[in-house]
């Protein structure tokens, strides 16, 4: 579902391959405010594309990435996105419940 400036497919199983292409899609759009995930099941790697996408782009406020079992390596992008002083003073809410990041990818 798009709207409003954002993308919500919570709960929609689209793995690694569907999270990637998604991520892929993302960095051609620099419109996009918020991206709701919860639930995708896309994997540390789909996750890693997906923080690369919000790099290439200041846009972003609000991400969920609820349950998508990004693990350590997953987390390990997220934050290097959130130490990004071009990128983080933007995003307001980043929810990462459920994935599994340890006190390492912090």
């Amino acid at each position: 579902q798009v709207n409003n400036g954002g993308i919500s497919l919570r709960h929609f199983p689209l793995g690694f391959r569907g999270g990637k292409a998604v991520a892929m899609a993302l960095q051609r759009n620099s419109s996009v405010a918020y991206v709701d995930f919860a639930g995708c099941d896309m994997g540390a790697d789909a996750v890693t594309a997906l923080a690369g996408a919000v790099t290439t782009s200041g846009s972003y406020k609000s991400i969920d990435l609820t349950l998508n079992k990004s693990g350590e390596k997953g987390g390990e992008a997220i934050c290097k996105v959130m130490r990004d002083k071009s990128v983080a003073p933007n995003i307001r809410r980043l929810l990462l419940r459920g994935n599994q990041i340890g006190d390492k990818a912090a």
